[in-house]
């Protein structure tokens, strides 16, 4: 999982980093690389964090959107990325039988909706006193996990939003 690797639990501020740059990297597959590339399997155990703490996104497909009938392919990719972000906001697994509901989405949207998503924010990391960057990226999140796919961000929007949270930075 990204928050945690072994006893080291990631601070808010590497988080937003690693929010970004996995938009990023999903951004290069759907948008620069040539052909297209749908990831088809984005979760947060393929987002691997390197020595400085960069974020790569890893183990996607090698069908491009040309080999296949791609029809929903990239806001999939797209509604899985939200998952992430509740995942690196909640410090939650996408699936935890711990937890009622088990799944992320079903858990964390509710609060989101309502105006009361600092209620998923991980209490395992210290809050910063400023908490709207995470607010905005539930916000984000929210948008990304939209149930129709024609509704859903695309990841070029979604890279601008979190490129802005970042810039906001947090008072830890």
């Amino acid at each position: 999982m990204i928050i945690s690797t072994g006893n080291f639990l990631l601070n808010w501020n590497l988080r937003l980093k690693i929010s970004l740059q996995a938009a990023e990297g999903l951004e290069y597959l759907h948008k620069v690389a040539c052909p297209p590339i749908v990831h088809h399997n984005l979760k947060a155990s393929n987002i691997l964090l390197d020595s400085n703490w960069d974020a790569r996104v890893s183990d996607f497909g090698l069908l491009s959107v040309n080999d296949m009938d791609s029809a929903g392919s990239m806001e999939t990719d797209v509604y899985n990325f939200g998952t992430v972000l509740l995942e690196i906001l909640s410090g939650r697994k996408a699936h935890d039988s711990e937890y009622a509901p088990p799944d992320i989405v079903e858990w964390a949207l509710p609060s989101i909706r309502r105006g009361r998503a600092a209620a998923i924010f991980d209490r395992n990391a210290a809050l910063p006193r400023n908490v709207e960057p995470l607010l905005k990226l539930a916000d984000v999140a929210e948008i990304a996990l939209k149930e129709n796919p024609n509704e859903r961000a695309g990841i070029t929007d979604i890279v601008l939003w979190l490129d802005q949270i970042v810039k906001i930075g947090l008072t830890l």
